[in-house]
């Protein structure tokens, strides 16, 4: 369903030029001043919030948690319409492919109960190529095409150049990964924006594009590796399982799944009074955190704003309660009565998690009930990887400049990939 239009005196003051244009601004020059002084006091090690942090790390993530209040105030990067047409400056770096509309017979019973609870339907979904498509040449011997969704919390991000991941996976796998088609999947919105594209809609996206690489590119799945990070690991997953369900003999599961600091638990089920809970053992160290904690007190962050509105906006007209029982959407929620047999059937798995994040737990929660399903139906302990980086931040990999621990991690991954499609592709 599109967006519908609103009009501008309609949305909130700072929502509409020139004010929002005067507020970035003075928001802006103010965190430009305050960053001198957070430069002097971050010189000093003790003060950062962890010691082996250099000091522009400590610098980037004060930036962006403290930055958070602006998108809420202004709407800024919030409600992109991915259907829009590229700035002229990108559309020499991406080639947008346009993907026609997940069939019916894909969506299934469950996802179109939830559909039309939210009024979403398939429509026609963008994409873009990070290399060539399969579809203008051969594949290579072991030769792996990936089909990547970006993060952002469901209502932010992009999946043109600005993808990092995909650029990260090009550049560190070698010839085994020469095309990555990222999924510009739709984006969530609420009040003050207009309420759409609630779940399913960024899902019944991320279905369209896969029965387009395997139908349209002729790309088998046992050449198709799924990544996702932050919210678009939550997608990946999703998928999967929803393979899982489909009879067409033609679309089934990938070869592997990649996961990078996947949110698959909206419903804060780890938040426990233990100190060591990674809520609030990360709560000042994590660019994606609720809260704060001060002086052994716990509060709300300026973040908490967003990540309340990312999850209104993506449960829709849905019960909160959803997000404690939907295995759509908190995979790794413990709330979820059956948790067991959740991911029996999913392919081998790569898990990258850091261990300064605030959902570190939850992605424990998810490495152990995929190893308690798909380990011991394999009957293979390494059919899930997971590598923890314990100075990282959420979603590190999407951040060029979060070195030694991104390059470390792709390189790994590499290494992994190549094991893997050595011992069965090749």
């Amino acid at each position: 369903m599109p967006v519908r239009k609103q009009s501008m005196l309609q949305l909130p003051l700072l929502f509409r030029y020139p004010w929002k244009g005067i507020y970035v601004a003075w928001f802006t020059i103010m965190k430009l001043v305050i960053a001198v002084f957070m430069t002097a006091f971050y010189i000093f090690p003790a003060n950062r919030p962890r010691n082996r942090w250099t000091l522009t790390r400590s610098l980037f993530v004060w930036w962006v948690r403290s930055s958070m209040i602006l998108l809420v105030k202004t709407g800024f990067l919030i409600g992109r319409d991915v259907t829009a047409p590229l700035p002229w400056i990108l559309r020499k770096y991406a080639r947008r492919e346009r993907i026609d509309r997940a069939p019916e017979y894909l969506i299934g019973k469950e996802l179109s109960t939830y559909a039309k609870a939210n009024k979403v339907s398939p429509v026609t979904v963008s994409a873009f190529w990070h290399g060539s498509p399969p579809t203008a040449r051969m594949l290579g011997a072991g030769e792996i095409v990936v089909l990547h969704m970006h993060g952002g919390a469901m209502i932010l991000g992009f999946a043109s150049p600005e993808d990092s991941v995909s650029r990260g996976l090009r550049k560190f796998c070698g010839s085994r990964i020469n095309s990555v088609l990222s999924v510009d999947y739709r984006l969530a919105s609420s009040m003050p924006l207009p309420p759409s594209n609630a779940f399913p809609a960024a899902l019944l996206d991320v279905i369209a594009a896969y029965r387009y690489l395997v139908l349209e590119c002729h790309c088998p799945p046992e050449r198709i590796l799924l990544s996702g990070d932050s919210a678009g690991g939550a997608l990946a997953i999703g998928l999967v399982r929803h393979l899982g369900t489909l009879a067409d003999p033609d679309l089934r599961r990938p070869f592997a799944l990649f996961l990078s600091s996947p949110w698959v638990d909206l419903s804060d089920s780890h938040l426990t009074n233990n100190p060591s809970c990674s809520i609030i053992s990360n709560a000042n160290c994590d660019i994606w955190s609720d809260y704060i904690v001060e002086d052994g007190m716990l509060f709300r962050s300026p973040m908490a704003g967003l990540i309340n509105y990312a999850r209104r906006s993506y449960i829709g007209f849905m019960e909160p309660e959803v997000m404690q029982h939907n295995p759509f959407i908190s995979p790794a929620s413990l709330y979820l009565t059956t948790p067991d047999g959740l991911f029996t059937g999913f392919p081998r798995t790569y898990i990258v998690s850091a261990g300064a994040e605030a959902c570190r737990d939850s992605i424990r929660t998810l490495r152990d009930r995929l190893r308690a399903d798909v380990c011991k139906e394999q009957d293979d302990p390494n059919w899930v990887v997971y590598d923890e980086y314990e100075d990282a931040i959420h979603d590190f990999l999407a951040f060029e400049f979060h070195t030694p621990e991104r390059k470390e991690a792709f390189q790994r991954f590499a290494r992994w990939l190549d094991n893997v499609v050595n011992s069965s592709i090749s």
